[in-house]
């Protein structure tokens, strides 16, 4: 599938199917976009296509966004796969969160969260 449809709607992909990923994918669907949401643990049908949003795999995401979405903690970024999202444009809303982990460049004011996203999915634009 093409990044953006047939009828010239822009398709986003969003890796995550949370409260952040549902606001997110319901106010993209009302701007005219093709929304597909995932997650680690497959987001249930009924709960994302009634903000009219379709699901599938990070795989999928990937391949069906133009641009994408990560609204997950950032210390479980790294845990997706970074060869699909390969030259996409991607977001993330999200922050460290120290209670699921350290992250050494965050910690050590070395980076900031912005400078740390590439280093976890290189290859995609940020």
């Amino acid at each position: 599938m093409n990044a953006i449809g047939t009828e010239g709607t822009k398709m986003t992909g969003i890796i995550g199917a949370g409260r952040m990923a549902q606001a997110v994918g319901s106010i993209a669907v009302k701007a005219g976009h093709q929304v597909m949401l995932s997650n680690s643990r497959r987001p249930k049908r009924s709960g994302v296509s009634a903000i009219g949003c379709e699901v599938g795999t990070v795989d999928d995401v990937a391949a069906f966004g133009e641009m994408l979405i990560a609204p997950i903690h950032l210390q479980l970024l790294s845990a997706n796969p970074a060869t699909p999202l390969k030259k996409k444009a991607a977001l993330n809303p999200q922050n460290s969160f120290p209670h699921l982990g350290p992250v050494p460049e965050l910690d050590s004011v070395e980076f900031a969260t912005a400078k740390v996203l590439p280093r976890l999915l290189p290859g995609s634009k940020w």
